[in-house]
């Protein structure tokens, strides 16, 4: 599980919550979900998921440290949850 993460360019928040990244229909704040997550691009406004090329550097909470694409750290399955991937604690 993703402990640390580059945060986003002018985020003054010291943590993030991906319980409020994308549209997860059981998340009824759009006022929470609109200043951490970008609509357009889908991806998260408060992470700097972009910073090295096409991914970013992250550690995990067993200390080793990767770099990983956003695609495959992070993705949403309603049918199994609101979020999935490494920035998930139930994996």
């Amino acid at each position: 599980m993703i402990y640390l993460a580059e945060s986003g360019d002018d985020q003054v928040m010291d943590h993030f919550n991906p319980r409020f990244w994308g549209n997860p229909p059981e998340i009824d704040d759009p006022t929470m979900t609109g200043m951490t997550w970008d609509s357009v691009a889908q991806r998260p406004k408060n992470v700097n998921v972009t910073r090295h090329g096409e991914g970013s550097n992250t550690t995990y909470l067993d200390g080793h440290a990767r770099f990983g694409r956003w695609e495959r750290l992070w993705w949403q399955d309603s049918s199994r949850g609101v979020y999935q991937g490494a920035f998930d604690p139930r994996q």
